[in-house]
């Protein structure tokens, strides 16, 4: 309801959402909420920095006020969602003695450390270092890889890339990225990690490193680059001018790519739905959601990590392009 939109409070349904889908998912969505909610602090900041730059006031002087702003909005917004979660956690009881083992999880029967009477499943700790060494020294090369790729085609444009360069850089981006969900699953398993919170925190390092490279390292080089030589690009302002429009553009197409991602997908959920109705007369909701689109770790992780970049983008670029 419009009372729920227009509402200030941090308030949302992460109780039932707990409830249903589990507390990773609940934590995913208290998450999001809060920030979104922490960014209406700075709606202000980038008003005013659109005000200015309409009045021909903007200076390349005030980015660092601008980015003195976003650095005590970061410090409040940090410890605000620090004091949640902790709340959340006590609350549903998240913070158990007693982690979950990973079904996947391979070792050999030895006592227990806790108690040398009982017999688990342990692996030899340096086995499980090398078998994580091998992992990212493959994530590495692949980051790597991915870095040289983005950096030669910024130097095919001498980082003046125009709607045609943003475009395919942001289909580069979203291909690396189809690539990576498939091998990090598989580097992840490799590590063969007896906890599932190993399991889960290993996937996201990983994810969120990866998409921080293939997120802000086009625009990094852009920057150090303008650095170094602001008379190629027209002076410091004509640099901030090109870096604002290439955050903005390519900004723009990623969000438009992940819209048409969940509208694809709402898509064959409905039509999946309704292939299977014209079969059985009446369909109930437990047979309708078995054809919903899974909901894996690799997915909540893939979230979280949007999540995370997303916010990098605004204490990284915001100083530059607030709107």
């Amino acid at each position: 309801s419009w009372q729920h939109i227009l509402g200030l409070s941090f308030t949302q349904p992460v109780n039932p959402i707990r409830e249903y889908f589990g507390s990773r998912v609940a934590f995913i969505f208290a998450f999001k909420g809060f920030f979104c909610k922490a960014l209406l602090g700075l709606l202000p900041v980038a008003a005013a920095w659109k005000m200015s730059e309409k009045m021909n006031a903007y200076a390349a002087n005030l980015i660092g006020l601008h980015c003195i702003m976003l650095t005590v909005w970061a410090r409040m917004a940090v410890n605000g969602w620090n004091r949640e979660q902790d709340y959340l956690s006590a609350l549903w009881g998240s913070q158990s003695s007693h982690p979950i083992v990973r079904p996947q999880f391979r070792g050999f029967p030895c006592p227990s450390l806790l108690d040398a009477n009982e017999v688990e499943d342990q692996y030899p700790p340096i086995w499980y270092s090398l078998r994580h060494f091998c992992s990212m020294c493959i994530t590495s090369l692949f980051c790597v890889l991915v870095f040289v790729c983005i950096f030669i085609w910024m130097h095919q444009y001498e980082g003046a890339m125009g709607p045609k360069g943003c475009l395919i850089l942001t289909v580069i981006i979203k291909t690396f990225e189809f690539i990576f969900s498939w091998l990090v699953l598989r580097l992840t398993h490799f590590d063969n990690h007896k906890y599932e919170f190993d399991y889960f925190n290993s996937l996201v390092r990983r994810t969120c490193l990866f998409q921080s490279i293939t997120n802000y390292s086009a625009f990094l080089s852009l920057v150090f680059k303008h650095a170094r030589d602001p008379a190629a690009c027209g002076g410091y302002a004509g640099c901030l001018s090109q870096l604002r429009y290439q955050l903005i553009t390519t900004q723009v197409a990623l969000s438009l790519c992940a819209i048409g991602e969940v509208v694809v997908k709402v898509v064959y959920v409905r039509v999946a739905v309704s292939w299977v109705e014209g079969k059985i007369e009446e369909l109930s909701f437990a047979e309708e959601q078995k054809h919903y689109v899974e909901y894996r770790t690799t997915h909540q992780a893939d979230v979280m990590s949007q999540l995370v970049i997303s916010l990098g983008f605004i204490i990284l670029f915001g100083s530059i392009a607030p709107v």
